[in-house]
């Protein structure tokens, strides 16, 4: 349903002007549409239409729904409630959205001109108009309007910066983006055309990001890379062209993700496809071909040479951390559990090292439950409660088969990861994991953002989620938060 404008080119519905404000996140898919007006059209108006000034502040959607089903609107006047109109259009509207991160950075832009606003005129107030931002006070610890931005829309102030500059630049691609149509990587990449490196190699890698998944094409010159991008980033693709990279150093198996901690890769590879999975683990693999052709695949095989050599003098060794140990035939996974046994006999009174397996299919660890030393942990990733929609981020178990795969496990040590998380249902979620009694939950964002868009959590949210963890008695470890705070009683595992 189209809205009116009037000669200031505002616009109205029902007889009423639209608040700015109302219009600050993107608009209902039509399914989401048809299914509000068809309730209203059973059920009638629940929720008035909110009026500021005379002004619709909160309810554009439900408006065209009565005015489609012929359902009378009701309208109430603004209580004041959330603190500002801003405060409280963010408040009312920010859960009920499925945004992704470009979509976020976007509305966060909005978020960025209140805060800045609302800064200068407390500062103002106070004759320190010239000092330079203040702390918001509703969101503590933040620096600049974009940070507070930022932290707000739970994105990178990196994205807010991106989304300011289409705007500016090319606000036809910010349009895109606030849509939904397009991530904010590839708009800014349209924009520019082309994004290089300086000084990229002559023979050169293509990467190009199709429905939000990484492909590496093979090597082909510089000039032919250069026309084949130009050509994709015509038709809304995103490509990168990116330098030859660097060997691997095969000398030293070990792992940045935690603090004493090393992986041992006696096998390697998985088929679930987990779509953020390609541009870390099976890209680290593919640039390591050199070393093995089935790695650069990432099809699951054996590696016989790496047995008998688990890595000493190091606290926690991730048993096949480049694979998923579903995919590791009974007869090898022996051979892996009778090297731990071996490993932990050479200790001779020395505290054991612990060894960490993790698999998306838990139930594969069940033959093996009467084997497993003491000191290995068994590891599952629940990034979400939710199943929707999950099939097109990995072929593993739905979260939910998973979570009851792993619950079902006798066994005393267990250990969850929520990398990188997904959105979720708060309360659902939680119960989950504290129905686990895991030894510790490690939470943290995809690390891979820019490569790979995937429904999120907002930054309160998440926040929320970890204190309510940490007060129900599990321990959670903070891997990736972007920069953005921490709650109390959360442990970074880097600094």
């Amino acid at each position: 349903m189209r809205t009116a404008k009037t000669t200031k080119n505002e616009e109205i519905l029902d007889g009423k002007v639209i608040d700015p404000l109302a219009l600050l996140f993107p608009p209902m898919s039509d399914d989401e549409f048809a299914a509000m007006a068809e309730d209203i059209k059973a059920h009638g108006l629940v929720d008035p239409i909110i009026l500021h000034e005379g002004k619709i502040l909160d309810g554009v959607h439900r408006l065209k729904a009565c005015l489609k089903e012929s359902v009378k609107p009701t309208y109430k006047k603004w209580d004041g409630e959330g603190g500002s109109p801003f405060q409280y259009v963010w408040s009312k509207n920010w859960a009920r959205r499925n945004l992704t991160a470009s979509q976020r950075a976007v509305v966060a832009l909005a978020a960025e001109k209140e805060f800045a606003t609302e800064a200068k005129a407390r500062m103002s107030s106070k004759g320190r108009a010239s000092q330079g931002m203040e702390e918001i006070p509703y969101l503590k610890g933040t620096g600049t309007a974009r940070d507070a931005a930022g932290q707000l829309a739970g994105v990178n102030p990196h994205y807010v910066q991106d989304a300011k500059t289409l705007k500016k630049e090319r606000p036809d691609l910010l349009e895109k983006v606030w849509l939904g149509d397009m991530n904010i990587l590839a708009a800014m990449q349209r924009a520019k055309k082309l994004d290089t490196k300086p000084g990229a190699a002559a023979n050169c890698q293509v990467r190009i990001v199709v429905n939000n998944q990484v492909l590496l094409s093979r090597k082909i010159s510089k000039a032919a890379a250069q026309d084949l991008a130009a050509a994709l980033v015509a038709q809304d693709i995103t490509v990168r062209l990116i330098s030859k990279a660097p060997k691997a150093d095969k000398a030293k198996p070990s792992s940045n993700m935690y603090a004493d901690t090393q992986t041992w890769n006696p096998f390697v590879g998985c088929a679930f496809a987990c779509t953020y999975c390609v541009p870390s683990f099976q890209a680290q693999k593919k640039r390591q071909k050199h070393d093995c052709d089935e790695c650069y695949t990432y099809k699951p095989h054996q590696h016989p040479d790496r047995l008998g050599k688990i890595p000493a003098n190091v606290g926690t060794i991730f048993v096949c951390g480049a694979a998923d140990m579903k995919f590791c035939k009974p007869d090898f996974m022996r051979k892996i559990l009778d090297d731990i046994k071996a490993a932990n006999e050479k200790q001779q009174g020395k505290a054991k090292q612990t060894f960490y397996m993790q698999s998306k299919q838990p139930e594969c660890f069940e033959p093996y439950l009467e084997q497993l030393p003491d000191n290995v942990v068994l590891v599952t990733t629940l990034e979400t409660n939710r199943d929707a929609g999950y099939d097109k981020v990995s072929k593993a178990p739905p979260p939910s088969k998973r979570f009851k795969q792993f619950l079902a496990l006798d066994y005393p040590r267990k250990v969850v990861t929520i990398e990188p998380v997904m959105d979720f249902d708060t309360e659902p979620f939680a119960k989950w994991i504290t129905q686990i009694k895991p030894e510790r939950v490690w939470l943290g964002y995809n690390s891979r953002e820019a490569s790979v868009m995937l429904p999120e959590p907002t930054h309160r949210k998440l926040m929320e989620f970890a204190a309510l963890l940490v007060k129900r008695g599990v321990e959670v470890w903070g891997k990736d938060w972007r920069g953005l705070d921490m709650p109390s009683g959360v442990k970074p595992t880097k600094k």
